[in-house]
């Protein structure tokens, strides 16, 4: 109880009520509210991914995440004509659709502040971006690779079968 008088003794003073007035004003200047929840970026990124059947998180536009971040339940977009745009500059430069320093978020939306990149999630910066992508490109490369050689593999296991079944036949021929 004696917290609870606490609480309500806080948020009754002018201080307090100055802030809130403030912070109201600031959120009806948002233009589209992010729709997550207590879900990160990240996570949804990952959940993303998933989804759509990819070998990695990286093969996701961070113009894709921001989307859904600002997508709510109801699937009502809060950015309809960045929708728009977006997939505009995707049709007509598809390589603007992966994530990089230059991409088409940032060509819409704007620079990212420091520290921090929309779409992404905490803890990812420009510069670590621009660090880890040799890293990042190397990794899908070898990822297309590994996918490459699971497909030959399949091919060479048919092929045996197929040589297995050939000499099987012609075994059978010879002894009767």
């Amino acid at each position: 109880m004696e917290d609870w008088r606490t609480f309500v003794d806080q948020h009754n003073t002018e201080q307090f009520k100055r802030v809130s007035a403030r912070n109201k004003v600031n959120r009806a200047k948002l233009k589209g509210p992010a729709c997550l929840g207590r879900r990160s970026m990240a996570v949804t990124r990952h959940q993303m991914a998933m989804e759509r059947n990819l070998t990695s998180d990286a093969e996701i536009g961070r113009g894709d995440v921001y989307l859904r971040a600002h997508t709510s339940k109801d699937k009502v977009v809060q950015y309809p004509d960045l929708v728009q745009k977006l997939d505009e500059l995707y049709s007509s430069n598809p390589a603007s659709k992966m994530t990089g320093v230059d991409d088409a978020l940032t060509q819409l939306v704007g620079s990212d502040s420091r520290g921090r990149m929309r779409g992404l999630g905490c803890s990812i910066s420009k510069t670590g971006l621009k660090k880890s992508t040799p890293a990042r490109s190397k990794l899908h490369n070898m990822a297309k690779e590994r996918e490459g050689l699971a497909q030959e593999i399949l091919e060479i296991k048919k092929s045996l079968i197929d040589i297995k079944s050939w000499v099987g036949m012609h075994q059978e021929a010879q002894s009767g």
